[in-house]
């Protein structure tokens, strides 16, 4: 890999396809004979919705720089290094003694290449801003001079960056209070209420542009977490075309960790919704399972 190589143009169209030439010409390591770019936008995806730029100082009193990833899924953490080719895995114990794996990486070279990777590749304004400050004090402790391209990325249905995003930070929602309805023609259906959501702070221009994807209808509104006043922004729906275009798109660009399995059941349970299956004393034992394990995963 070549030291550090910054990109010296700013690109400021409107596009919805990531550029990886920089990182597979120059980033990549030597060892990956092959780079899946499926993977490297739902990586940048999921980064988004759950990673960290870190800085901190040394007991010499030096800044230190990283990136993170906390997740309760070993497996997935292990996916990402290996697809990436390098990093580390470590476990972490909290007070609660619930087990947690974390993602990281310190090793100024692999740095350099994930300033590549997410350079000119980043959606949301959180982390746009984060990388900015985060290259900054990289430019001034390292003496580099890395320029941070902007390149008004949206998410779109073509690549799996939306897949990555939501497997951080997207929701499925199912509840029932009374199993069977009667419709108005007097026939019987399956009565469940399902739900897709986000919440995030701030970020509502992203969350326009997800709403517009799925054809959602109903309107971005502010929620807190009842521990402080910071208000969050929640797009949700319980509309059925909007869970067939985002079962449509997931299919295309599935989950990489245990997500993968709550929106399997909760696929399945809007089966219920699309078809009409038989309603007996077994086929509401197994829709009550499945809500339920829906219910614990998520």
């Amino acid at each position: 890999m070549e030291n550090c190589r910054s990109s010296e143009t700013i690109r400021e169209t409107l596009i919805t396809e990531f550029n990886f030439t920089d990182y597979i010409q120059f980033g990549a390591p030597n060892h990956k004979s092959f780079i899946d770019t499926t993977f490297l936008e739902w990586f940048i995806g999921f980064f988004e919705a759950e990673g960290c730029f870190l800085i901190w100082y040394t007991k010499n009193n030096s800044k230190r720089f990283g990136i993170e990833i906390t997740q309760k899924d070993p497996k997935l953490m292990y996916k990402i290094k290996k697809n990436l080719g390098f990093g580390r895995v470590t476990e972490i114990n909290f007070k609660d003694n619930k087990k947690y794996w974390r993602f990281y990486s310190s090793n100024f070279e692999n740095l350099c290449r994930l300033i590549i990777l997410f350079n000119g590749n980043l959606i949301t304004s959180n982390k746009n801003i984060q990388f900015k400050l985060w290259i900054n004090e990289i430019n001034k402790i390292k003496n580099k001079a890395f320029i941070v391209l902007e390149r008004n990325l949206e998410p779109s249905f073509n690549n799996s960056w939306l897949s990555g995003f939501l497997e951080g930070d997207g929701g499925f929602y199912a509840k029932q209070k009374n199993f069977i309805r009667i419709n108005k023609d007097g026939s019987k259906a399956y009565n469940i209420k399902m739900k897709f959501y986000i919440t995030q702070k701030n970020e509502e221009k992203l969350l326009i542009k997800i709403k517009e994807l799925l054809n959602i209808s109903t309107n971005i509104y502010k929620i807190s977490n009842n521990i402080s006043n910071v208000k969050y922004n929640r797009l949700e729906t319980s509309k059925l075309e909007s869970h067939l275009l985002l079962i449509k798109y997931l299919d295309n660009y599935p989950f990489l960790g245990k997500r993968f399995i709550t929106f399997s059941r909760w696929k399945r349970l809007l089966g219920y919704r699309v078809n009409k299956y038989p309603i007996t004393p077994k086929s509401i034992i197994k829709l009550k399972r499945l809500i339920l394990e829906t219910k614990n995963i998520n």
